[in-house]
């Protein structure tokens, strides 16, 4: 078990330099990235960075959401994609795909998952009640638990507060019975 406190997490630039995101934690293979969790702050309107290759899960943690906005421009046909990311609905994406963000009455702080679909499974749900994360606790599974609010102590160890992050693999849960928790869970699967 792992266990990240909000403070030891790091600023960083995002890829295209237009604002920036707190990384939790990321696994790398071979130099190229497996998987990444990190909290961004998105104050006004604009691009994303790409990520080609890679699928994101955003969910919006804090403020009244985003619409993201992508068009595709192919040889016969304009595409337009419009996505609703409704705060705490987790939005699923192409890291590829071009991707505009409009913040819906102002700024708004996402939850994102960056992951490699070649080589990982990855599902990302909300939790209110910690008794959920039992139905989700699977072999040969990283599990990732996030602390949007509250507090969630951890048997026989110390307890997460909001910011925190554990991580687990094929362990029984190691969180004691609480309520009034909300929690992002991350699960992620090598194929």
């Amino acid at each position: 078990m792992e266990i990240i406190r909000k403070q030891d997490t790091q600023i960083q630039p995002w890829k295209n330099g237009l604002g920036t995101t707190r990384e939790i934690t990321s696994k790398y293979c071979d130099g190229s990235l497996l998987w990444r969790l990190s909290l961004a702050t998105v104050e006004t309107d604009g691009p994303f960075s790409k990520f080609p290759g890679y699928t994101r899960i955003l969910t919006v943690v804090a403020g009244n959401g985003m619409r993201l906005v992508s068009t595709d421009t192919g040889s016969d046909t304009n595409t337009r994609t419009d996505l609703n990311a409704a705060p705490f609905c987790p939005t699923r994406f192409s890291g590829t795909t071009a991707i505009n963000g409009f913040c819906q009455n102002g700024p708004v702080q996402n939850f994102n998952l960056i992951f490699d679909a070649k080589r990982i499974i990855a599902e990302l749900q909300m939790i209110s009640d910690i008794s959920q994360l039992c139905e989700l606790n699977a072999p040969n599974t990283l599990t990732a638990v996030f602390v949007l609010s509250g507090n969630l102590p951890i048997i026989d160890g110390p307890r997460l507060k909001t910011g925190d992050t554990c991580l687990y693999t094929d362990e029984p849960l190691p969180f004691a019975p609480i309520s009034q928790t909300n929690c992002i869970c991350v699960r992620l699967i090598a194929r």
